[in-house]
């Protein structure tokens, strides 16, 4: 089995249009974990904990999909010296290292 090189794609910030609502989900999270904490002091039943456990698991990945779509779009969007397939197999390999 051949193994992938690591990905040498153009370092990119996030666009300042975005940076609002990811911070907002950060912050959200923020309190989805400190509220696991206090769960977990006061000695709450498993089920909730691993319901709450979920839920930011399902934050996080929301998360990330939406820092890939950004980078996504600012790095490879309108970019000549790229093929479709070339696109796409970045595209691939950013996501599986999302999924990881």
């Amino acid at each position: 089995m051949s193994e992938t090189r690591p990905l040498e794609l153009p370092e990119s910030p996030l666009p300042a249009e975005a940076e609002e609502a990811i911070l907002h989900r950060i912050h959200r999270m923020q309190g989805q974990l400190q509220g696991l904490v206090r769960m977990i002091e006061g000695k709450r039943d498993c089920r909730d904990i691993l319901r709450l456990i979920a839920a930011i698991r399902s934050a996080a990945q929301s998360l990330g999909t939406l820092v890939l779509a950004h980078y996504l779009w600012e790095c490879l969007h309108g970019r000549p010296d790229l093929s479709p397939e070339e696109v796409r197999s970045i595209v691939q390999r950013l996501s599986a290292e999302l999924l990881r």
